[in-house]
């Protein structure tokens, strides 16, 4: 009960065009019913595993946005600790939301020392003894599924949890010819063994692969954040028709091929 109570306080204050909303909730003597925006496209693993790998364009989006997401959390103390496809949702326009904050948890002064998330998408601090980490799993987990989108498969996968938890731990990715140079530099700054090493979120801008590949600017997502909020304040389930209008080519381009 103390984690869905802690999922509901943490998401309910969420307000983000990347992140799933959390309206309300209500409760009977059995279940705890929660109110959530609703994301019509699914889960993105279902994408990865109907098209294999996506494109340059349709990654470098998706990690723009999810990398704004995970920005705005981290600004809030909060730690997701469970980034994957699985909680990833596609919305009407293409935008990707983040869903699911069950193994979330607000970030204290001093460092969390519990393990929570998905094996393949664990940071390698995650295994240490004391499991002293902060919200720097979030941009490892970030890296694992832009390497993911962009190939297919887990860049660190194995028959058993030995094997997996081994070759997280020495962080040594094996990178496919396919992958374009500016794509791997940056999978390889956000999948640094070192958490101190790690880009910050707030540099994955500046890389030129996002740069030339995200489907629209920062500008443009800026005003797509601020119709959002407008939407939200004005209590609307969903955000009004001009909202993320900057997506609208990404949409018909890379969901329909």
């Amino acid at each position: 009960m103390n984690q869905v109570q802690r999922e509901i306080e943490i998401q309910s204050h969420l307000k983000h065009p990347n992140i799933v909303r959390m309206y309300s909730y209500f409760y009977d003597t059995k279940r705890i019913y929660l109110v959530l925006e609703y994301v019509p496209r699914g889960e993105l693993s279902k994408d990865i595993t109907r098209f294999g790998r996506f494109g340059d364009n349709r990654a470098a989006t998706y990690v723009y946005q999810l990398s704004k997401a995970l920005s705005y959390c981290h600004q809030n103390d909060v730690i997701h600790r469970d980034i994957k496809p699985e909680n990833i949702l596609l919305g009407t326009r293409g935008e990707v939301k983040i869903a699911d904050f069950g193994s979330a948890v607000h970030l204290p002064a001093s460092r969390r020392m519990t393990t929570f998330g998905t094996l393949n998408y664990l940071a390698p601090e995650m295994f240490h003894l004391e499991c002293v980490h902060d919200h720097r799993v979030d941009i490892w987990s970030l890296g694992i599924l832009t390497f993911e989108m962009l190939t297919g498969y887990l860049p660190f996968d194995g028959k058993n949890y030995q094997e997996i938890s081994e070759k997280i731990q020495t962080a040594d990715v094996l990178y496919p010819d396919v992958l374009d140079l500016g794509a791997i530099k940056l999978i390889t700054n956000m999948l640094k063994k070192l958490s101190s090493q790690r880009v910050s979120l707030s540099e994955i801008d500046n890389y030129d692969w996002i740069k030339m590949h995200a489907e629209f600017s920062i500008s443009q997502c800026t005003a797509a954040l601020q119709d959002w909020e407008n939407a939200s304040n004005q209590n609307s389930i969903c955000p009004s028709s001009s909202s993320y209008d900057c997506s609208s080519t990404f949409v018909n381009t890379f969901l329909n091929d």
